[in-house]
């Protein structure tokens, strides 16, 4: 799956073992393009080993692809793991240049960098998340914390305070930062997978979006201080149109926050659509309303808001892979409206010009969702049987015994 990720300089777009980084310096719109193959050529320093060659091997593969990528805060590193458990890190200045690589326990779900930008903090499929030291490429990493199921976000919020991590099985966990064995509390009100988990440091509040098709907004205690069903939202919303969905609800994918208008912009499995919402803080209340719907051509590989006040969805559509959304106030609400390819913005321009090179795209394309093994499977009547059967038991009363079957005489 294809990933975009916005930092102070620019726009980075993944797609297989590839990404491409666009940035503005003195109103030139400028370009690199790097794939993980080029760290083989440049980790000369590194010791080689039997099982690195191996790797090396592998990195060149084209079934190598990028699983997990994170910008910091301050715009000067990325850290990008790819399917061979393999860990990035990338420094910024003028131009993207790797600066260590290294072996990670199992294959990454998630990463976040520190608030002070000395670590960068992973999250595993066997549901643990470690730390690495961004300096020092001889960190192995340090445990910092498990769950019991696959760890699908972590973030880090109050200024390396908490790690906040969520898990397939509908549990958000705030664990003191760095002795995450105290858990500081647990935030449990979703009954499906939690999917995406984001901080809002202007209100010191925290965003889940779960399979369950609700957004909801937390404090660090654990409380739920407003939750949204977004299919119902949805309906409210476009009163008398066709354009809900006949499904049981919309299974969130993932949420972005901008900070400067205060929207939370969401998009969902199995669905072409991305919805806005405003968050509203009034005298401690809380509220988020629905601003606008929009709807794309096909379910959205990722979606990120951007330095310029842009909403960008990517999409599995040749020609049209980027689609760019200026969120534009009107009458105490915001509206999503598409930018113009005619535009003479730069950013725009360029922008378009990279959906021209859908080859750099197909290497998204036949990946699998994640979709199918977060979803949890429906009972079968067999165990429902059993499950009835059991409960009998415990109840101290006798099973009921079917009738004999009658045996027919020769």
């Amino acid at each position: 799956m294809a990933t975009l990720k916005s930092f102070t300089c620019g726009i980075i777009c993944i797609s297989g073992c590839n990404f491409i980084s666009q940035t503005e310096r003195n109103e030139e719109i400028i370009q690199q393009k790097i794939t993980l193959e080029d760290v083989k050529e440049k980790d000369q320093d590194s010791k080689d080993s039997g099982s690195d060659n191996n790797a090396d091997k592998c990195v060149t593969s084209t079934k190598n692809h990028i699983l997990a990528s994170c910008c910091s805060d301050s715009g000067k590193y990325l850290a990008l793991s790819d399917d061979i458990k393999q860990l990035y890190l990338y420094k910024f200045d003028a131009e993207w240049k790797i600066i260590n690589r290294r072996p990670v326990p199992r294959r990454c779900t998630s990463l976040t960098f520190t608030s002070d930008e000395k670590y960068v903090l992973l999250s595993d499929k066997t549901g643990d998340a470690y730390r690495f030291c961004i300096d020092d490429e001889t960190h192995a990493g340090e445990l910092l914390l498990g769950h019991l199921s696959m760890v699908l976000d972590i973030v880090v919020a109050r200024n390396d305070e908490f790690v906040v991590t969520c898990d397939r099985d509908e549990k958000i966990r705030v664990s003191c930062y760095p002795n995450s064995y105290n858990v500081h509390s647990y935030c449990l009100k979703h009954t499906e997978y939690v999917a995406s988990i984001i901080y809002i440091k202007d209100h010191d509040l925290l965003v889940s979006g779960g399979g369950d098709g609700k957004v909801i907004i937390w404090n660090f205690n654990g409380e739920a201080l407003c939750e949204v069903e977004c299919k119902t939202a949805e309906e409210s919303f476009l009163t008398d149109s066709p354009m809900a969905e006949e499904s049981d609800s919309y299974p969130v994918k993932k949420c972005v926050y901008n900070n400067k208008l205060n929207l939370i912009c969401v998009c969902f499995y199995n669905s072409t659509r991305v919805h806005v919402y405003k968050l509203n803080v009034t005298d401690g209340v809380i509220g988020c309303d629905l601003c606008d719907v929009i709807l794309v051509n096909k379910e959205p590989w990722d979606i990120c808001c951007d330095s310029c006040q842009n909403l960008n969805v990517l999409q599995p559509v040749e020609g049209e892979t980027i689609v760019v959304y200026n969120l534009v106030c009107q009458n105490d609400t915001v509206k999503a409206v598409k930018a113009k390819s005619e535009t003479s913005d730069p950013w725009v321009i360029a922008l378009e010009n990279l959906n021209k090179d859908w080859m750099f795209f197909q290497a998204s394309e036949d990946l699998p969702s994640m979709y199918q093994g977060l979803t949890k499977q429906k009972i079968d009547q067999n165990m429902k049987d059993y499950m009835e059967k059991k409960q009998i038991r415990l109840s101290g009363q006798k099973i009921p015994q079917p009738p004999p079957k009658k045996v027919k005489q020769r």
